[in-house]
């Protein structure tokens, strides 16, 4: 889903752009890329079968700038530009957590706590900071339950209605590990990571979580990154 949505570079094969079904859907990728094709998907989803100029990618900018600051890798991936809401609005608000938004003030993601200290995020980036944008690099996805023990949401920072981040087939079948889901157990979760970003370098600062609808919905873009 998040390859038809287009979360990945590769052109996706137009037999899978419409689907009756996820029992569809699975003997379509059984017969392109076999029972064990996972690393083939991975390769075509990305575009690594396919003529890549690697320079549209990774310019001489770049590259200069990898090589000046030891340690640092390049990476070309979706992004978008987050800020945080300011302190007062946080601490107003019944829902703790910290909240990344669009410029129009749409909640995207928000941060994964273990990730960062809560305080010294805010004293740096909130109150008056919370103009500054952040880079919010797409980092893998999440394929779990979505259903905390307790009986939360894992994001339910995010949406109150798992209904509304799952995925379902025409017959009313919801994306799960198996096939013929009936309840909406599974939502795909996009991992992300949130760079403070200055002449060209990316510095790491916390890590962040959102849906793969949210996420798809947003005006995210791909792009290449000097991550030090």
């Amino acid at each position: 889903m998040a390859w038809k949505g287009g979360c990945f570079s590769g052109k996706l094969p137009d037999e899978l752009n419409d689907v009756a079904s996820w029992d569809q859907l699975k003997l379509l990728i059984k017969e392109r890329w076999g029972d064990n094709g996972r690393h083939h998907i991975i390769q075509d989803a990305h575009g690594l079968r396919e003529n890549i100029r690697y320079n549209d990618k990774f310019s001489s900018e770049h590259v200069s700038k990898a090589r000046s600051s030891p340690g640092a890798i390049m990476v070309y991936t979706q992004s978008l530009q987050l800020r945080l809401m300011s302190s007062r609005e946080l601490y107003s608000s019944s829902d703790k957590h910290i909240k990344l938004y669009t410029k129009a003030g749409q909640a995207v993601a928000f941060l994964d706590k273990t990730s960062v200290n809560k305080d010294w995020f805010l004293s740096r980036y909130g109150d008056e900071k919370s103009s500054i944008y952040l880079d919010v690099l797409a980092l893998s996805l999440e394929f779990s339950p979505s259903i905390r023990p307790d009986g939360d949401l894992e994001l339910s920072g995010l949406t109150r209605s798992l209904n509304k981040m799952s995925y379902r087939d025409p017959h009313g079948h919801y994306l799960g590990p198996g096939i013929g889901f009936y309840e909406p157990h599974y939502a795909p979760i996009v991992n992300l990571i949130v760079v403070d970003s200055h002449d060209g370098l990316s510095k790491r600062v916390a890590l962040a979580k959102t849906y793969l609808k949210i996420w798809v919905e947003a005006n995210r873009k791909f792009g290449t990154f000097v991550l030090v």
